[in-house]
Formats: C-alpha cells, structure tokens, sequence
C-alpha cells in the first residue's frame, strides 16, 4: 500500500527530527499526504491554504464544491500542540465546518466540533505516526480524509435531550458487468480496481488511457501517486468519481463490450 509507505517514510523522518517547524511540517508531512488521500494540493480552491475566518486564519481547508469549507486542518510545530483546540473549534463553529483536524505531524485528532463536550470528548479519531501502526493510520486516513469521501461520514451518538444528527449522504459507484454481474465495493477506488480485474488488467493497459498525465494501468509504479498493485501492474485510483466512471466507459468502448456505469446515493 503507497500510503503505509509514505507514513512508514514520515515516521523515520519524525524519528530524526527532520521538522524543525510548522512550516516543515505543512510542505513535508501534510501537503505530500493530502496529495496521496487524493486532493488536488496545487488547485487552491479546492486545498485552501490560510483559508480566512473570523478575523484569523486556519491552515487548510479542504473545500468542495470549490471555495466551499468542509474541512479545517490546523497544523502545528511538532509536540505543539497543547491548548490548540480552542483557536481550531472557534474557527471551526465560525463556518460551520463539521470535520476539524489538528495536528504536529506526528499526532492527528480528528474532532467533530458541532457535538457536546469537552474538546476531548468531541475527538473522533487520534492517530500517532510513531507509536501507532502504519498500516492501521493509513487504513484510517484513508476512510476519513480521501478526497473521494469528500468529508469524513462520522457518526456521533446524540446527547441526551437533543436531537438526533442525520449522517451526511454519499455516493457509491454500481457497475453492472456484460453478464449481469454487479460490482460494488464499500470504497469506490475498490469498485473501480475490481472491474478492471475482471476485465483483464493487461488489456485495459494496452489501451493506454490516461488520466491526470497517469495511465489508468501500468506496468511502472509512479511514486507520490495513488496506485493499487495488481500482479505486474498498478491501477491508479486517483481523481473524481465522474472521472472514474468516464474511463471505465472509455475502457469499455476499446475493449468492445458494454458495462452499466452507476453513480448512485449511498444507503
């Protein structure tokens, strides 16, 4: 897994201190990470960098439709963090923003700032890229932060007395293959890679589609990039879930088959 490798990488470099400040760590920890979850880090719409708020500014915000807030990354210098929840919830409830993340590089909290309750109690997730597991925290940057999720699905239970907070909907990719057979996954790149699979991944190679300057399959890994190994290959899973439907539409017609291609609401 790309990402496991890259938090494997970002761990060795905590371990020899190679972030001296919050800058450092914006351009080598959050900017590459944010880059491999699959957002567009150079369209500064969408990756909002010192995104103006209530007379300040908050370090990211991820933002989608464009310009639009959905997400506050606020990031700190390594082990500064302490008393930085406050500046984060008050930019957060200014906007109205559901999804706030704070974090030095090393640690990542994950709050939900429309709930009751202490700061602490209002965290969702916490990871550690130096205690924790690599694979674990890549499992859950992926669930939470992929751009394809747009913003993190994140249920809190209601407090006593108040009522109750209706999930955010989503959408899911349904494709139905030349005989009958539905493909659907929980993640949609998952969706995506499957259907390639069984399509034959060195025949969708050979047709050499191209998506973002990546091919869709082949045989060369392109680090940086969102890549799924599949035998001798790579399957790139990065861009939108309209991009991916698209290609699998263009695969289909150079393949000369058919396939049903769904873009549906998630249940």
């Amino acid at each position: 897994m790309a990402l496991k490798k890259h938090i494997d990488n970002i761990r060795s470099e905590l371990e020899r201190r190679q972030f001296t400040n919050e800058t450092a760590v914006r351009l080598g920890i959050i900017d590459p990470l944010l880059k491999e979850l699959g957002w567009p880090t150079s369209k500064t719409q969408i990756v909002f960098p010192e995104y103006p708020v209530d007379g300040g500014k908050v370090d990211y915000a991820l933002c989608h439709p464009p310009a639009r807030p959905r997400i506050f990354i606020e990031a700190k210098q390594v082990g500064k963090l302490e008393g930085a929840e406050k500046q984060l919830f008050r930019y957060a409830s200014h906007r109205g923003v559901r999804v706030a993340i704070l974090t030095d590089g090393q640690k990542w909290s994950f709050f939900y700032p429309p709930g009751e309750g202490t700061y602490e109690e209002r965290k969702v997730v916490e990871l550690n890229f130096i205690t924790g597991d690599s694979e674990k925290n890549a499992n859950l940057l992926n669930r939470y932060l992929n751009i394809e999720d747009s913003v993190p699905s994140i249920r809190v239970p209601p407090a006593q007395d108040s009522k109750p907070k209706r999930p955010l909907q989503w959408t899911k990719l349904v494709v139905t293959m030349p005989d009958g057979e539905i493909v659907e996954c929980s993640k949609i790149k998952d969706t995506f890679v499957a259907v390639i699979e069984k399509l034959g991944v060195e025949k969708v190679a050979a047709l050499d589609i191209i998506r973002r300057k990546i091919p869709r399959v082949s045989a060369s890994e392109y680090p940086g990039h969102s890549q799924r190994q599949s035998g001798s290959y790579y399957i790139y899973t990065g861009g939108s879930t309209k991009e991916k439907r698209h290609d699998l539409l263009k695969i289909a017609k150079g393949l000369g088959i058919e396939l049903k291609v769904e873009i549906l609401p998630k249940d």
